[in-house]
């Protein structure tokens, strides 16, 4: 999976448009103006006795009078604005939420990466265009290398057989015994070029007819009527390095995932039966069919163990139907694993077909040969291209959940102390310091405010873990929101230090209240 980004380029999209602008817009002008027009049924009177709300039954709640004073005003205080309470708390929530996904998203994207390293089995894992074996004579990788010379340096669509045929039987010719009698130098021959023959060089990928005649001799040597005859890679390795590599048999399929319309590319792997590096799990005594699946598998694509799934082929209208009986790995593995030979059948390919080698040593595939070569060291890079990429995002979400923080609380903080005004007023007549009024009113909204960030946590941590499911539904591999205790510690700080601002705010506004407010006439 690549994440680099492209160039960026602004285009306008109306879908965003509307449910960015329009649609808020919209639900801001509709609310206000059903409200407008409940209150507007009201008679004039009404409104100057501020009598603007519709009379209810009063369902006074009995204080127990044991209690103290204080503590008994700050439960009035509290059920007096409940409705209010109930906004600040739903609105910490929102903050801490937030708060919290953007401080999950670096170590999700770390653990993502250290998952995807933890279930490589392997230091490499190649995947082959074509078969290649990578054990063979020394005449037969000569043979192969100037194979793949001159298929790279030829141009296959221009070069002419008869034309090919002149310069390599000239150039035999020349190394014969009857090279006198015909009167050919070897040396002259072989510095010849296609042009002195009135053939395009290029076509020939500038070659002389000497080099082109070595190569001809080599693949003269590869047996052409052998109908599984493989190429043999360049490069030759030790024994003990052939004997460690193990063939495996790689595809794609494409499962419907769990969350999003659309499908999860998954890789199937046919592994020996005995495999030394996946050795946590078995394919021995499988049946054909059976398979088992990566623990990403089952959580992105709805997949129980010992129930039948169907997969479709990438390229193909080819349905497979498999029957998982075991879930293996980390919940990032995106594989299904089944033995080689079943993996032969079920996908119709040869007794003898693979495409890809697994190894702790470096097999020199050539590049030829080569689709990818997966390790370690590439998931690392990937882990840092995600890191550079969420890191920037880190900053925006924190500041954005700040402000939120700040804004709720300062603005239903506020609504509460402006609709005591006149019991805060009262207090100040009856002669109540300054700060007794403060831990009155303060202290309600401090314990609403500390209970509700710590209340949240539970809800915070399952609501981040189905975001990440809901976000990432459409994006390739299974990546699981990871929540350390240490972020949870920050938001809560955060969150607490952001009302300690507020509440100092608010101290100021309970001290601006006149004792006036008492003497004015409440009718």
């Amino acid at each position: 999976t690549s994440y680099s980004l492209p160039p960026f380029e602004v285009t306008f999209d109306w879908g965003v448009f509307l449910e960015t602008s329009v649609l808020p817009f919209v639900l801001l002008v509709g609310i206000n103006w059903f409200a407008l027009a409940r209150k507007m049924r009201l008679t004039p009177l009404q409104f100057l006795r501020h009598d603007l709300k519709k009379a209810r039954k009063s369902t006074r709640f009995n204080i127990p009078e044991k209690l103290p004073f204080s503590s008994r005003f700050r439960i009035r205080v509290f059920l007096r604005n409940k409705g209010n309470f109930f906004t600040l708390f739903l609105g910490i929530m929102l903050a801490s939420l937030l708060l919290v996904w953007g401080f999950c998203i670096m170590p999700t994207m770390n653990g993502y990466c250290d998952s995807l390293k933890d279930a490589q089995p392997a230091e490499h894992i190649y995947t082959l265009k074509t078969q290649v074996e990578i054990d063979g004579s020394d005449s037969d990788r000569e043979a192969w290398a100037a194979a793949m010379e001159y298929r790279d340096k030829v141009d296959q669509t221009k070069a002419d057989e008869d034309e090919l045929g002149k310069m390599v039987a000239e150039y035999w010719l020349a190394h014969s015994e009857y090279a006198s009698l015909l009167g050919l130098d070897a040396s002259k021959t072989d510095a010849k070029m296609p042009s002195d023959y009135g053939y395009s060089n290029e076509t020939y990928g500038n070659l002389t007819v000497g080099e082109l005649g070595k190569l001809f001799e080599k693949i003269g040597d590869l047996d052409t009527d052998d109908e599984n005859l493989h190429p043999v890679n360049s490069a030759k390795l030790s024994q003990s390095t052939i004997d460690q590599a193990e063939k495996i048999a790689v595809t794609t399929v494409k499962i419907p995932r769990r969350y999003a319309d659309s499908d999860e590319e998954v890789t199937v792997y046919g592994i020996q039966e005995n495999s030394k590096y996946w050795t946590e799990f078995s394919v021995a005594g499988l049946k054909q069919g059976q398979v088992v699946v990566g623990t990403g598998v089952t959580e992105k694509c709805a997949i129980d163990v010992n129930s039948e799934f169907s997969a479709e082929a990438m390229f193909t209208n080819d349905t497979y139907t498999f029957d998982p009986v075991e879930s293996w790995g980390p919940e990032t593995n995106l594989n299904i694993y089944m033995s080689i030979d079943d993996f032969r059948k079920i996908f119709d390919e040869d007794d003898d077909y693979f495409n890809g080698y697994i190894s702790n040593d470096d097999l020199q595939i050539d590049n030829v040969y080569l689709a990818r070569d997966t390790t370690p060291k590439d998931l690392e890079a990937v882990g840092e291209e995600m890191n550079s990429i969420m890191s920037k995002m880190v900053g925006i979400i924190v500041f954005l959940a700040v402000a939120i923080y700040l804004i709720m609380m300062y603005l239903l903080t506020k609504v509460i102390v402006d609709r005591s005004a006149r019991s805060i007023s009262y207090m100040k007549v009856f002669g109540y310091k300054q700060r007794e009024i403060n831990r009155l009113y303060i202290n309600a909204v401090t314990a609403t405010v500390f209970v509700s960030l710590l209340v949240s946590i539970p809800a915070i941590i399952l609501g981040v873990d189905w975001l990440m499911k809901i976000a990432m539904a459409d994006y390739a591999g299974n990546i699981v929101a990871i929540t350390p205790m240490i972020e949870l510690v920050k938001t809560f700080a955060i969150g607490f230090a952001t009302y300690i601002l507020v509440a100092y705010i608010d101290v100021r506004h309970i001290r601006k209240v006149p004792m006036a407010v008492a003497l004015k006439v409440q009718e």
